[in-house]
């Protein structure tokens, strides 16, 4: 499978989120055994998917996932 980055503008917060698949980018130890990790370009904050629907789906959704966005709209 070919490494791919997808950088969108997530819908909730206004601001970018990145999919990048191939663990092999960040290593082992920065996202176990994860295939795909969304990470939010605001804050810095990664999560792990093991396949790109989940990523995709949680990517949209950063408020679901990033402590950051979430008291930002919480605000």
């Amino acid at each position: 499978m070919k490494s791919q980055m997808i950088t969108r503008r997530a819908r909730q917060t206004k601001g970018p989120v990145t999919l990048i698949s191939k663990q092999e980018l960040l290593g082992d130890d920065y996202c176990g055994t994860d295939k795909w990790m969304t990470i939010c370009e605001d804050h810095g904050h990664v999560e792990g998917h093991q396949t790109l629907e989940n990523a995709r789906f949680f990517a949209s959704r950063p408020v679901s996932w990033c402590r950051w966005c979430a008291e930002e709209v919480s605000e």
